[in-house]
């Protein structure tokens, strides 16, 4: 396959955008085969430090604690069996047109069979007004699982914390991540779990869903067959009956730069295998380096990095990659040689300058990321760029066509101007290690509580 097969346009998705009772809805009419999909972004930037802190745990928990009608095992057989579940996770969304602008939102998700889109919406009306956190022991036992399942999610994600802890350190959007889902909220989550009266942290999970769990921050977004006019009128029947108006007046706050210090932190925690990663400031998405810079990744991912740590020192696996928030990461997967692993990393611009390019290896980087781009997208996740990341088709277009036109002199281009950065951050996370032979200064950090 060459570049010449690809499809040179990016698919147009059919949309209605609609005011319901002043609530903004994304209606994306698809062939769903009978199912109506469900989504729903809370912002939560209005929310003060301390509450921002737990809204992980709130998601974990707000659908498990029972509402005020009925018990968890209650709710939850109703779930059961009128929907596919009703998730609720937290996430940070980048602006794709500033490199330190981000949306802060609780992003509800669910599904049924269109014969019970009316219960379904019925379940999350009950969710909105009737939640209620004053169950203890059911909390502590949802807390205690929730903090056994993040330290044993470490082993097999390692490289993934390890990234997203490097990345903390040059980003501080990517900071906000790491402190709800990297490290330090695994360390958090112990923390609260180890606790012997939860009440305090009960009431501020009450707290958030009183100051959450309304329209004042919400838009939704429907992905139906096109004449599924039951779907909308229990959307309508649902917004009618919560509480709220919308009051947000940007959904993107700005975020402060952080100072240029280098960050070298080694996690040490009892596994036999390291996992590493080595964090570069980028651009943001609709930059025209960013095209570069991702064919760039993927050209050191496939050339470099496998061949010299993985084949070579023996990791299981490695990469590079760019990351949403425009920030140039590379990692190891269980390394037996991390030392060896961070030499490669520092090395990777002088392999760039040293190798010569041809133009099929660029092709094939291309094809790779085009492999990630046009790969076939369910019907129910379509519309997911627009109303989630907010890439409309004219920036999703515009990065294909800036990939397409990607050459060699970019691409050297681009690895001299970002790898070269002298601010960067280096993380270890693994066992006890002699690094006093590296020339990097290291902040040993122990975890014994995990």
């Amino acid at each position: 396959m060459s570049l010449n097969d690809l499809k040179k346009t990016t698919d147009s998705i059919p949309l209605k955008k609609e005011n319901i009772n002043n609530t903004t809805v994304f209606i994306f009419p698809q062939p769903t085969n009978q199912v109506t999909y469900f989504r729903s972004l809370l912002n939560t930037s209005h929310l003060t430090k301390d509450l921002k802190n737990l809204i992980p745990l709130f998601c974990n928990v707000v659908t498990r604690m029972g509402t005020k009608s009925m018990d968890f095992r209650q709710f939850d057989q109703l779930v059961r069996k009128s929907t596919g579940g009703l998730q609720v996770s937290q996430s940070i969304i980048d602006s794709p047109q500033d490199m330190f602008n981000m949306k802060e939102a609780v992003i509800l998700n669910s599904h049924c069979l269109d014969k019970n889109v009316y219960e379904m919406f019925e379940l999350w009306k009950q969710l909105f007004t009737q939640v209620i956190f004053k169950d203890k022991n059911r909390f502590k036992t949802l807390v205690q699982e929730e903090a056994s399942s993040l330290a044993n999610s470490i082993s097999g994600s390692g490289h993934m914390y390890a990234m997203l802890c490097a990345t903390a350190g040059i980003n501080p959007i990517d900071a906000k991540r790491e402190s709800y889902g990297g490290l330090q909220y695994v360390s958090f989550i112990k923390k609260i779990a180890q606790m012997e009266d939860l009440s305090p942290i009960l009431k501020k999970l009450e707290n958030i869903s009183e100051q959450l769990l309304n329209k004042n921050t919400m838009k939704c977004s429907l992905t139906i067959v096109d004449d599924n006019s039951e779907a909308i009128s229990s959307l309508q029947s649902f917004l009618d009956s919560i509480s709220g108006n919308w009051n947000l007046s940007n959904e993107y706050n700005k975020v402060e730069k952080q100072d240029n210090k280098n960050n070298c932190i080694h996690h040490v925690l009892p596994f036999s295998v390291n996992y590493c990663a080595k964090a570069l400031p980028g651009v943001h998405y609709v930059h025209k380096d960013f095209a570069p810079l991702k064919v760039l990744c993927k050209y050191l991912s496939s050339k470099y990095l496998l061949p010299t740590v993985r084949e070579k020192n023996g990791a299981y696996g490695s990469g590079a990659s760019l990351s949403t928030s425009g920030s140039i990461q590379m990692y190891s997967y269980r390394d037996p040689k991390p030392l060896e692993t961070f030499q490669a990393f520092d090395q990777a611009l002088d392999w760039v300058n040293k190798k010569k390019i041809s133009l099929d290896e660029l092709n094939e980087a291309k094809l790779a990321i085009f492999q990630g781009i046009d790969h076939p997208v369910a019907p129910m996740s379509k519309g997911n760029a627009l109303f989630f990341y907010d890439l409309n088709e004219q920036i999703r277009q515009e990065h294909r066509n800036q990939i397409m036109k990607v050459n060699i002199d970019d691409i050297l281009n681009v690895a001299n101007i970002y790898f070269s950065n002298t601010h960067f951050s280096k993380v270890l996370i693994g066992p006890a290690n002699n690094l006093n032979n590296s020339e990097t200064s290291w902040n040993v950090t122990n975890h014994e509580d995990l």
